[in-house]
């Protein structure tokens, strides 16, 4: 688990920082960011949505699959 001591470590003044994951995940990262004095304008957060899928837009396909 990533901690501040951890970004403490590795953090330079002008490093700009990109946050892909979870929301949670993500949450706790920039949080942490700010607690190391980290300016706000450097943290950059995405977050990924799943799309919704429904069936009925499935297309029905059949496969065949040979175990050699």
């Amino acid at each position: 688990r990533v901690g501040k001591d951890d970004l403490e470590k590795v953090l330079e003044s002008d490093t700009e920082v990109y946050i892909c994951g979870s929301v949670p995940f993500m949450d706790r990262i920039e949080s942490l960011l700010v607690e190391c004095g980290h300016p706000s304008s450097q943290i950059h957060v995405k977050a990924f949505q799943p799309t919704l899928s429904t069936t009925k837009d499935a297309v029905k396909d059949e496969a065949e699959t040979k175990v050699l």
